[in-house]
């Protein structure tokens, strides 16, 4: 489920005849910080995160679609088109110095009125090491480009962009590509993901990643079992009884029943960790 949907479903089950419409924005703000106390207390929760980005958040350098990145390990960068998860495009990571080859090689055809409407942008294919495969002696006469994996660029000759900051501009449905995504790239330089061939309007770029994750999106997808969600209805019901009823007794009980909550949870972790043990030296066995 969404976040938005998660957060939704825990306001339901504390307050069965509605929250108080008033008062939503601060129980999204306590759902938020339960699962940030969780994270520190259940490190197993930090494993798995999924980050959706839509078009519009995203920002535009040189032929490319740029997001900051999650402050942890990324562990992959897709792209889906039109919110069909059939239609997930996994991208392939390059390094920081291949990347800005590729965006030098690209501008050399955009803007180019006399190839612009007809080039078709051909990604370059990795080998070994992160190394480009040469065309025919590779780079100095060659454009690394191959002819696989052919994905149509617009025409963007009366195209203009508004600058956000410095060689970043904002994203704009006026610059989509002709065609979906069928295989891409990506680096992480910088604080930034950056992504070619960039999105277009219709899709959203989706990172997965592990660390400790203290923002969510309405759209980010959660995975979270029935006792992680009971913790954080009981913080969230302990939040609101101290913080917003003033109902310190009440609120004792529940954060009483948040720290038992806690206990479950890594509990729960520990015996999957022993599963997952067990089935892994079974594995060794008959190999």
């Amino acid at each position: 489920m969404t976040f938005a949907e998660f957060a939704k479903s825990v306001r339901d089950n504390i307050f069965p005849d509605g929250p108080a419409e008033n008062l939503i924005t601060w129980y999204r703000t306590f759902t938020e910080r339960a699962l940030i106390d969780l994270q520190i207390k259940v490190p197993s929760l930090r494993k798995r995160h999924v980050d959706h980005v839509p078009h519009d958040a995203t920002r535009f350098s040189c032929w490319a679609s740029v997001i900051d990145r999650p402050d942890g390990k990324i562990t992959r960068v897709s792209v889906l088109s039109g919110g069909d998860c059939c239609k997930e495009i996994p991208l392939h990571y390059v390094l920081p110095h291949h990347f800005r080859r590729m965006k030098t090689d690209l501008s050399r055809y955009i803007g180019n009125p006399t190839v612009e409407s007809t080039y078709e942008m051909k990604l370059p294919v990795c080998g070994g090491g992160n190394d480009w495969k040469e065309n025919n002696g590779g780079y100095g006469t060659e454009s690394p480009f191959t002819p696989d994996n052919v994905i149509t660029t617009p025409t963007t000759t009366d195209v203009t962009f508004s600058t956000l900051e410095g060689c970043l501009k904002v994203a704009g449905s006026a610059q989509d590509r002709k065609s979906d995504t069928l295989k891409g790239f990506f680096t992480v330089d910088e604080g930034m993901i950056e992504m070619l061939p960039r999105l277009r309007s219709t899709e959203t770029a989706v990172v997965r990643w592990q660390g400790s994750k203290k923002s969510w999106g309405d759209s980010d997808i959660v995975d979270f079992s029935s006792n992680v969600q009971a913790a954080v209805e009981d913080y969230v019901n302990a939040q609101s009884l101290s913080r917003l009823d003033r109902m310190v007794n009440d609120a004792a009980v529940a954060q009483a029943s948040y720290n038992n909550a806690v206990a479950t949870i890594l509990f729960e972790f520990r015996e999957k960790e022993i599963i997952h043990e067990d089935e892994h030296s079974m594995s060794e066995i008959y190999d």
